[in-house]
């Protein structure tokens, strides 16, 4: 189960880095949430989740173990060609880190 307050911050900010990549449906931000929101562009469809860390250095597998529950989530999406799915983690100093659902694992 992920604790504290929803990314509120980070939410913002991810937005504007997702305006750049495409069209930006938000979705009302809740944790029973699959995703924060889709990104449309490319001829792709990227869905995202956005969770804050304290260590941003940590290893792909130490955040495989920390966000098991965004990360089932994400793949709880079907897997396609044109669904990208993405778990953007960030720390409070503003350090983004961006990870790709594969079926098997996350991609850096």
């Amino acid at each position: 189960m992920t604790r504290g307050r929803l990314p509120k911050k980070g939410l913002e900010d991810a937005i504007l880095v997702a305006k750049a990549r495409g069209t930006v449906m938000n979705f009302l931000q809740n944790r029973d949430s699959l995703c924060d929101f889709m990104i449309i562009g490319n001829g792709n469809l990227v869905v995202v989740r956005v969770r804050k860390v304290r260590r941003i250095r940590d290893t792909r597998e130490d955040f495989e173990r920390e966000f098991q529950d965004p990360i089932k989530g994400l793949r709880s999406f079907p897997s396609s060609g044109l669904i990208l799915k993405y778990l953007w983690i960030y720390s409070r100093h503003g350090i983004w880190r961006f990870f790709r659902m594969e079926d098997t694992g996350m991609i850096e």
